[in-house]
């Protein structure tokens, strides 16, 4: 970009800018169709010059050049002779590009401003900005879309209107068009060469096919334990909700007739919809069941036959209760009808509106798991093989997901329930536990410490096996009632007994026996207070602690949603005590910081040529594609140094901060490295330590062997080594006796020198 400038090295200058100025404005006074895609081929090349951004050439072309008068005049310019419209829109649209690019890295810093904006501001006229986006729409209906010099329009506009607020007020555009400078085109703030900026793009047709679904998933999903894992994670999350709009985007291409696509039908919402409409009939045939399910006259009559046959038997109790001799029960060969079947028990007179509701549920399930299938499923075999999956186990991963298996099994009990037994209605109200969080937090709470419920229940198992074992050998004859005479005739009917009605009674398995407050006062005693008190109380305290938990951590997540920024962190409090505006945070969730902006800035980069990149759209896509959250500004927001002189300052603040944590964990690591090393060091010294005193006994066994009866010690060797590197050093050893200490006569002769 430079070289197009200047040419360092080289005896002649070839300024190329100031040419392709002048080449633009002699395209712009001759209108042709000839000169307009000269002058396009001149703006793209213009265009490229500039982005990076390269300063040099920005202030070049905006300063020393009269590029700025020439867009104004070719932007006013009507399209004449044969020059064609969309070129010539074409075109138009490429300056407006121009004017963004020459802007782009350009802003207040310091509470100064910049020379480029100034002189932009200075020279185009907003008026004709303005009608240039008004004119380019051909007619008045609200529903069509924004052409692609209206969104340019838009985001220059706005890009003028954050550096001076004060321009809104010239603004005079319709109110439609005004409505969409917050939907067609958005804005979100960025980290890019240490300094927060705001960046206005045009949003892509592709997010209008983020479904509501996939919003309230994510955000009740995304993981929040820490700023950086909640950011990284919304990454991982755009890849996914982008191949969903993708496959959303190919079903809206498939046009099958009367103005309807595939998209208009299998779509997530009206998944969402159809499930519920699913389980409301399901709801609805249980009420029908519960208001109208009898038992039929025979079935009644049967009844007080037996029950006045066995009026005048004195057990007639344990006779009731015995289900063998109760009349015959509902199976599933019985049928229920208005025109009762031989052999029925049990019948319900809407036999119609069952039939109906449960002909919809059908209809409604199998519908539910099309639209998985259709809308679901390849984007997950898409993600798959994606990541390098082979397409076998790709398809095998799909269809055997967890989703798709739960919406067949669905499927098929609405069937067997309509077709074989009501007995299986109920089990489809447990669709619940996947519509709604709280129901399903009551499995996750026996589903979460299955392990510690396991080992209590089976410490239970052992210890009411114990106590089967003492009431079989000890006190079988105490079951003197006669519904229980036979429980304890073997061990194995013994400990069915413990455990089903030792369990179930208030009072243990004494409840059933014989009283007596002699021979089994400490065995029922311990049987009450270790099973039914101690062990069943841990299995409901570790449900109840779990539940708990889980209803702090959503506590917290909504607390993490509604009180704090999901881009910066920080919380409602620190944005409504820096400003004196009502609803300051409110207003920074929904216009600085919105989630679903930066969602779409995302689809925006990804829809883009990366040829079309401009310097900060590279550095974001990069930083993207590595999953990096640098580009978020995490700690940071415009509107709490808006107005401050000492912004760059603050942002210095934020690094320093950010540098001293990254060193503090860094000396930690260094530290823990470092002791390592040192325990390391010590094992090290004590080997050596070891194998010089190995060496010295084979040493002295070697000398024993030899006929040298001298004990060589440690010190001795050390002795001898030392004098060795004196020697070498040209050092005169000190004379001293046999058992190493100095003679009494002669000192320590010293070298004059020692190194």
């Amino acid at each position: 970009q430079d070289i197009m400038r200047e040419q360092p090295g080289n005896h002649a200058q070839y300024n190329l800018l100031d040419d392709m100025v002048k080449l633009l404005s002699d395209c712009s006074r001759s209108p042709s169709r000839e000169a307009c895609n000269a002058a396009q081929a001149v703006a793209d090349s213009i265009l490229e010059i500039i982005q990076g951004p390269c300063t040099l050439n920005q202030e070049k072309f905006a300063l020393n050049t009269e590029l700025i008068e020439i867009m104004n005049r070719m932007l006013r310019a009507q399209p004449t002779g044969d020059v064609d419209e969309e070129e010539d829109e074409g075109l138009k649209c490429c300056l407006l590009e121009i004017f963004e690019g020459l802007t782009e890295g350009q802003g207040k810093s310091g509470g100064k401003g910049s020379v480029v904006f100034e002189r932009i501001l200075s020279v185009i006229d907003l008026d004709v900005l303005q009608v240039l986006i008004m004119s380019a729409r051909t007619d008045d209906d609200e529903g069509d879309e924004m052409s692609d010099i209206q969104t340019e329009g838009l985001v220059l506009l706005q890009m003028f209107c954050d550096y001076n607020p004060a321009l809104r007020s010239e603004i005079t555009l319709p109110k439609r068009i005004m409505s969409a400078m917050g939907t067609s085109v958005q804005s979100v703030e960025v980290v890019w060469n240490g300094k927060l900026q705001r960046r206005f793009f045009p949003v892509h047709e592709i997010s209008e096919h983020i479904a509501e679904a996939t919003r309230q998933k994510l955000v009740s999903e995304i993981d929040r334990t820490s700023q950086d894992a909640k950011l990284q994670d919304f990454l991982v999350w755009a890849h996914d909700v982008y191949a969903e709009c993708e496959h959303q985007e190919w079903l809206s291409s498939v046009d099958i007739g009367n103005n309807l696509t595939l998209a208009s039908i299998f779509s997530r919402t009206n998944q969402e919809a159809v499930t519920w409409l699913s389980f409301f009939c399901a709801f609805t045939i249980n009420v029908v069941f519960l208001v109208t399910y009898t038992h039929t006259d025979d079935w009644k009559a049967d009844l007080q036959m037996r029950v006045a046959a066995d009026a005048d038997d004195s057990m007639f109790g344990s006779q009731y209760l015995n289900t063998a001799k109760l009349p015959q029960e509902a199976s599933a060969a019985c049928r229920s009808s208005k025109d009762v079947k031989d052999g029925c028990t049990v019948f319900t007179p809407a036999e119609d509106a069952v039939l109906i509701l449960n002909v919809f549920n059908i209809l409604f399930s199998a519908f539910v798991l099309g639209l998985y299938i259709i809308v679901r499923c390849p984007v997950k075999f898409r993600k798959l093989t994606e990541h390098g999956v082979s397409k076998n186990w790709a398809i095998f991963y799909t269809v055997t997901d967890q989703m798709t298996l739960y919406y067949a099994c669905y499927t098929i009990l609405a069937i067997i329930s309509m077709v074989y037994d009501d007995v299986f209605h109920p089990l489809l109200l447990l669709d619940i536990i996947v519509k709604d969080s709280t129901t399903r937090a009551v499995i996750d709470a026996v589903v979460i410490p299955i392990k510690q419920l396991a080992a209590t229940l089976l410490l239970t198992l052992f210890v009411i096996y114990i106590f089967s074992m003492i009431l079989f050998k000890n006190f079988a004859a105490q079951f003197a009632s006669p519904d229980s005479m036979e429980d304890c005739e073997t061990l194995w009917r013994c400990f069915l007994a413990s455990l089903n009605y030792g369990m179930r009674l208030s009072g243990g398995i004494g409840d059933i026996m014989s009283h007596t407050l002699d021979e089994r006062l400490m065995l029922d005693l311990m049987y009450f207070l270790i099973v039914l008190v101690i062990l069943l109380n841990i299995v409901f305290g570790i449900i109840i602690d779990t539940f708990s938990d889980l209803r702090t951590q959503k506590l917290d997540r909504l607390n993490d949603t509604t009180e704090r920024c999901f881009i910066c962190g920080m919380d409602r409090f620190t944005f409504d005590s820096a400003s004196n505006e009502p609803q300051a945070f409110r207003h920074h969730l929904k216009n600085d910081h919105y989630m679903w902006n930066y969602l779409n800035f995302i689809f925006f980069i990804w829809q883009q040529d990366r040829d079309d990149d401009d310097g900060l759209e590279l550095y974001v896509r990069k930083l993207i594609e590595k999953n990096d959250v640098m580009w978020l500004p995490k700690g940071r927001a415009m509107c709490l140094t808006a107005g401050n002189d000492d912004d760059a300052e603050e942002s210095i603040e934020v690094q320093l901060a950010r540098v001293e944590k990254d060193i503090f964990e860094h000396m930690n690591v260094q530290n823990a490295q470092h002791m390592q090393f040192l325990t390391k060091n010590e094992h090290a010294v004590d080997a050596v330590k070891s194998g010089t005193d190995e060496l010295l006994r084979l040493i002295h066994l070697q000398n024993s062997r030899n006929g040298n009866g001298s004990a060589i010690t440690r010190e001795a060797s050390m002795r001898k080594v030392n004098e060795q590197r004196a020697s070498a050093l040209g050092i005169t050893p000190s004379s001293s006796p046999k058992n190493g200490r100095p003679s009494s006569q002669g000192g320590t002769s010293r070298p004059s020198s020692t190194k």
